[in-house]
């Protein structure tokens, strides 16, 4: 099929006085077949995301920019990377969740963040790339996601793609291959 137009464009809503405000900043994506699908999947590990609160522990993504950068602000209630792809486009971006009257503020640090992924440090890139790698693992734990996962790539690709070549396509990335898919 032929590739959606991407079309860029701004919504402000008014929010009422104790509300809190949402920012959302979205850019053309990866399709499932671009290069720069694998790319895209380990920058998000890179931005992670959550809440302001966590009772950390493994996987709780602590280490993350958007923790580390973002999150630390006790006015930020959440935010996180956002990456969808589909067989003709994908959508990449970041969004956050802050305390009333905070709108320029978020967006602001969200911005930043954005911007800093031209530069991705080897602890950064070898720490994302486990996490991708370990999603993908473990997502062969659970039958009805390896079936929903099979029936996409035949829709996709026509064909089934091991997740151990999967995996040697993330180790296979470098800082260069990342920060050029930014």
């Amino acid at each position: 099929p032929a590739s959606s137009q991407y079309t860029g464009g701004e919504t402000r809503l008014a929010a009422s006085g104790a509300s809190p405000v949402g920012v959302a900043l979205a850019f053309k994506g990866a399709a499932w077949s671009e290069k720069s699908l694998v790319p895209l999947f380990v920058l998000q590990h890179i931005l992670g995301g959550g809440a302001s609160f966590s009772a950390g522990g493994p996987g709780k993504g602590m280490l993350s920019r958007i923790y580390e950068r973002v999150l630390r602000y006790g006015w930020v209630q959440s935010a996180q990377c956002l990456n969808a792809s589909y067989t003709n486009s994908g959508i990449f971006g970041i969004t956050g969740i802050a305390e009333a009257g905070r709108g320029n503020e978020v967006a602001s640090l969200l911005v930043d963040q954005l911007k800093a992924l031209t530069i991705v440090t080897s602890e950064e890139l070898q720490r994302a790339k486990n996490m991708a790698k370990g999603m993908i693992l473990y997502n062969l734990e659970s039958e009805r996601t390896v079936y929903a996962d099979q029936g996409c790539q035949m829709l996709v690709y026509g064909k089934l793609i091991p997740a151990k070549e999967v995996v040697a396509q993330i180790e296979a990335l470098t800082a260069a291959d990342v920060e050029a898919a930014a």
